[in-house]
């Protein structure tokens, strides 16, 4: 029964030891919080690991705790996260807005006998 017990335990231990080293989470749009976003790039800044989130918005990053997670997308603005535990994340990332100055378009006239028709 013990060498059963035993077994079961050194069987396991990987699967134990690989969840403590990996940060999962999802990464939605700020203002719609339905919308999954592809294809961010969510890095940590501690290790240099970098992934893409599927078209889910989910990211499976090697990760511990103290790190530092950046994510990226064009369009929106780059955040950072510091990790204080190795619980799912839900992220949020707002759109990156820019205006831009006044745009005034001006017309000419054009003289009617340059468009002639070529008669050869």
């Amino acid at each position: 029964m013990v060498r059963c017990i035993l077994f079961c335990i050194f069987l396991l231990s990987p699967f134990f030891i690989r969840a403590q080293g990996t940060i999962t989470g999802t990464v939605f749009d700020y203002d719609n919080e339905k919308l999954p976003l592809q294809n961010v790039r969510v890095r940590n800044l501690s290790s240099q690991g970098t992934v893409l989130t599927k078209a889910s918005g989910a990211f499976v990053l090697p990760a511990k705790t103290g790190d530092l997670l950046e994510f990226s997308l064009n369009g929106y603005h780059v955040d950072t996260l510091f990790l204080i535990d190795l619980k799912p994340k839900l992220i949020r990332l707002p759109v990156d807005v820019k205006n831009l100055k006044e745009v005034e378009i001006l017309s000419a006239k054009v003289n009617p006998s340059v468009f002639y028709i070529d008669p050869y």
